[in-house]
């Protein structure tokens, strides 16, 4: 409950870093993101519920450190954070109040609100930026880190391809904005996916990490991601001086390409 008396005695939290610290302010900002992505509103006998599932359950206790409320429960083959307390559904309407970025959860919001009657604050999508955390919680529930590897017998290298990728099917518009910021990469309008695949622009999506970290089983990867752009050095060759560095290599590659096992659906 520390977190949570904290964020009440200071009402401005989200725009005033006088009253809590830098940190505290970005891992609410993550936790907005996050939310966006795995996050679910739910409205059930007139009351409101709110949920997040996970397979692996170490991003819901990162979220119940960082609000110092909710309950994690463990099922079958899954862990849930939840809130149900009136008192603690309050709390998250002042923190997702006119601060959320994707149609999908200002609609279900919305309908939080009606159900309160308390009065919805508009957003008009142009708050996306690279300023605070996030597009990191927002990686954690949605992005994904992969490379792809070839085997070059004539000078005894490995080309490798690093690519980040953003999933969110019918919110092109959040793609744009991201891709707008990112200033490169593109858009698979297809598959409702944000694409980074030049290996000297995973410096961008790289930087902005190394700011705001990820919290979730998901930085596993983002590690091995960055172990190999260090390796690269802006290029798309690694020379191999032994096949025991080049099995490393293949395995680096291989366990970053895992499936992201973690997604539950809410």
């Amino acid at each position: 409950m520390k977190n949570y008396q904290k964020w009440q005695k200071n009402k401005n939290y989200l725009g005033s870093s006088e009253t809590i610290c830098e940190t505290s302010i970005n891992n609410i900002w993550w936790f907005i993101g996050f939310t966006e992505g795995n996050g679910s509103f739910i409205r059930s006998n007139n009351r409101l519920y709110f949920i997040i599932n996970q397979k692996n359950p170490l991003v819901l206790y990162k979220i119940k450190s960082i609000l110092g409320i909710g309950k994690i429960s463990k099922y079958n083959n899954y862990y849930r954070y939840i809130l149900t307390k009136q008192e603690h559904i309050l709390f998250l309407i002042y923190i997702f109040n006119g601060r959320l970025l994707l149609n999908k959860t200002n609609i279900i919001f919305k309908e939080w609100l009606l159900l309160l009657n308390i009065d919805y604050i508009y957003n008009d999508y142009n708050s996306f930026t690279l300023n605070n955390a996030w597009l990191s919680g927002f990686i954690d529930a949605e992005g994904y880190f992969n490379a792809d590897i070839v085997n070059i017998k004539d000078n005894n290298s490995l080309n490798i391809h690093l690519k980040f990728t953003i999933d969110q099917k019918n919110e092109l518009n959040i793609l744009k904005k991201i891709k707008e910021k990112f200033n490169c990469g593109y858009i698979e309008h297809n598959m409702w996916r944000f694409v980074l695949n030049a290996n000297k622009n995973q410096c961008i999506v790289i930087d902005y990490l190394d700011k705001f970290k990820l919290k979730g089983i998901k930085n596993v990867n983002y590690i091995k991601f960055k172990r190999l752009w260090n390796k690269l050095n802006l290029k798309q060759n690694i020379n191999i001086k032994s096949i025991k560095i080049e099995r490393r290599l293949r395995n680096l590659v291989k366990t970053l390409n895992k499936i992201d096992e973690d997604r539950v659906q809410n």
